[in-house]
């Protein structure tokens, strides 16, 4: 229940999560994540990756990050992970309010529940930038409702901007939607 406003996590070597841990998203609708958060390594300017992150929860605001304020999420590569909730699902970042994404690459499977504004990096952006973003894995929307992404990037875009999105897109449209990426390769 801390915000991290003002706040800079870095991190210094790539993370391997224990496999079958339900990850728990950083930030909610309640406490929303308003600091800075860098993959990149200050000494050597490698910029880490986090593998085997999985989550299946029924709640909403659903990523590595479930909400941001405010915030900054930059320099990330995210392998190997599988994120799942009702709606508002992206790997990164579930809802994005006023932040900004920049310089990331993620390979995952994203999944709606319930029907709603699911994407490969952002679930929702509400203000803010989504900039230099890649995406390769599968969005997927198991429900009825037409929210699904036209941007393998980003879902729903209120105000703000999106800005070097790479994505390649494959519909399926029969009550349970799915489209699966191919994007740049980004190194």
């Amino acid at each position: 229940n801390y915000s991290f406003e003002g706040k800079t996590i870095q991190l210094g070597a790539d993370v391997v999560m224990d496999e079958g841990v339900d990850w728990m998203p950083i930030g909610s609708a309640t406490v929303s994540f308003k600091g800075t958060f860098d993959g990149e390594d200050p000494n050597t300017h490698k910029i880490h990756s986090i593998s085997k992150l999985y989550t299946n929860l029924s709640q909403e605001n659903v990523g590595l990050f479930g909400y941001t304020d405010n915030a900054i999420v930059r320099n990330i590569k995210l392998f190997d992970s599988s994120f799942t909730g009702s709606k508002y699902v992206g790997a990164v970042v579930g809802y994005n309010s006023n932040s900004t994404v920049d310089t990331v690459y993620v390979e995952a499977n994203v999944t709606s529940k319930t029907g709603g504004r699911v994407g490969g990096v952002v679930g929702r952006l509400e203000g803010g930038l989504v900039n230099n973003c890649a995406f390769d894995g599968t969005v997927e929307l198991k429900a009825s409702e037409q929210y699904l992404a036209a941007y393998s990037c980003i879902r729903q875009l209120s105000f703000g901007y999106l800005d070097m999105a790479w994505h390649g897109i494959n519909e399926k449209f029969d009550g349970n939607e799915s489209f699966k990426k191919v994007t740049y390769e980004w190194n």
